[in-house]
């Protein structure tokens, strides 16, 4: 249970190139409870995703199947919900938070930035978001997935310096905490056979000193040409990359040189490392998935309120139950001086059958097709489709702050009319 007062936040950032492979059900049960312990008992957790099948892309296979929703059924059940979720054509970047963190989030913004054929197709690129807390905290969070070839060195340095957008400089506070993974793919300067053959013998202790001389983004880093202003923990697990599928014990492809293509890197005062490691358990893609999580001290500490709702700039009204094949009739008030402030015609309410849906409500409406009250010019009214016999959930959405703002749950009985 998350404490009354948050004076650190725990992270937790996950990278995986899944190589177009689908996952299962057990296929996460292993991604996650490798270090379940840390994964639970984060604030927040962005995970970012490389390689995405075209068919989970384009929807050609049930949703439920997809590696989003499958992490969503996961982490559910540990009180986390979907805050963020985007993605660029195979590339996908999904941030969740605690439940009772969701009214302290201030507002979202999102940025990215395309690769390849002159920045048209997206199958390279970076994904990143911008979090802002109520104490003015800012959290950021970047995937990438840079071009994979030895020689193209230089092209990783250019990629990377393009985006340097997606880190909000022109709009962060100095005192923003960034956090970039991804499939960056710097390989090994020296990719002879004796050089694989020291990697084989690495003891975990010797493998950071053996990447500050070998290791393309550690070089870069030190000549000031990419990272140069971020840290990267100790590493002390393999190479992420080319595995063998399915190998016990796991074994590298020959034909590939090994790699540690995939890397976590962070920037910000007040941040500590407390793990960063892959998991060797999880072989249905080519590469391990990564892990780092970290606590990001607070200059200003953040009150989880007791009652969640009442903590939100939007309240709806009484709604405990409604009768189902009767339309929905929903009834907003803005709190606070919210709508001068920050509210828009362009904001919607909807309904969602649980808060990891917030991107795809079972219905919804705009503002603009509302109703006002006569008595009160900060109350609206509105009609949605009526509903089957469950239980939901009644969402403002910002269009401004692109975050939920207002919430209330709710059930749909049997109708005896």
């Amino acid at each position: 249970m998350m404490r009354d007062v948050v004076e650190k936040l725990n992270i937790t950032c996950i990278t995986f190139n899944v190589n177009s492979k689908f996952g299962s059900k057990p296929d996460v049960a292993i991604f996650l409870d490798e270090y379940k312990e840390k994964v639970v008992s984060s604030h927040l957790i962005a995970f970012g995703f490389q390689e995405i099948s075209k068919a989970e892309f384009v929807g050609a296979i049930p949703a439920e199947t997809t590696w989003p929703a499958l992490i969503c059924n996961y982490l559910e059940k540990e009180g986390f919900v979907v805050v963020h979720s985007t993605y660029l054509v195979i590339n996908r970047l999904i941030v969740f938070a605690k439940f009772g963190l969701l009214p302290l989030i201030h507002c979202i913004e999102s940025k990215c930035t395309r690769f390849g054929m002159m920045g048209l197709s997206g199958h390279k690129g970076s994904l990143a978001v911008m979090m802002r807390f109520q104490n003015q905290q800012e959290i950021v969070f970047i995937t990438s997935h840079f071009t994979h070839a030895v020689k193209d060195y230089q092209t990783r340095i250019n990629q990377y310096k393009e985006s340097k957008e997606c880190l909000f400089e022109d709009s962060t506070n100095s005192n923003a905490a960034v956090f970039w993974m991804g499939d960056l793919n710097w390989r090994l300067f020296e990719t002879d056979s004796k050089v694989l053959s020291v990697i084989q013998k690495l003891e975990p202790h010797q493998i950071d000193a053996f990447l500050d001389v070998n290791d393309q983004l550690r070089v870069a880093k030190k000549g000031g040409h990419a990272f140069d202003d971020f840290r990267e923990p100790k590493i002390t697990f393999k190479p992420t990359y080319k595995l063998k599928l399915y190998q016990n014990p796991p074994a590298y492809d020959s034909k590939r040189d090994p790699a540690w293509c995939d890397r976590i890197l962070y920037k910000g005062l007040g941040i500590r490392s407390t793990l960063y490691q892959s998991n060797p358990n999880l072989q249905i893609s080519d590469h391990y998935p990564v892990y780092g999580s970290f606590v990001v001290s607070l200059g200003e500490i953040l009150r989880v309120p007791a009652c969640i709702k009442d903590q939100f700039p939007v309240s709806f009204g009484s709604l405990e139950k409604w009768y189902a094949n009767v339309p929905l009739w929903v009834c907003c008030t803005f709190k606070n001086n919210f709508w001068n402030e920050f509210g828009s015609n362009a904001d919607w309410i909807g309904v969602v059958g649980s808060l990891l849906e917030v991107n795809s409500p079972i219905s919804w409406i705009y503002l603009f097709t509302t109703t006002g009250d006569e008595n009160d010019k900060n109350t609206f009214k509105g009609e949605l489709p009526a509903l089957d016999v469950g239980k939901y959930q009644l969402v403002y959405f910002s269009s401004k702050l692109k975050v939920v703002k207002g919430l209330r749950e709710f059930s749909v009985i049997s109708s005896t009319i």
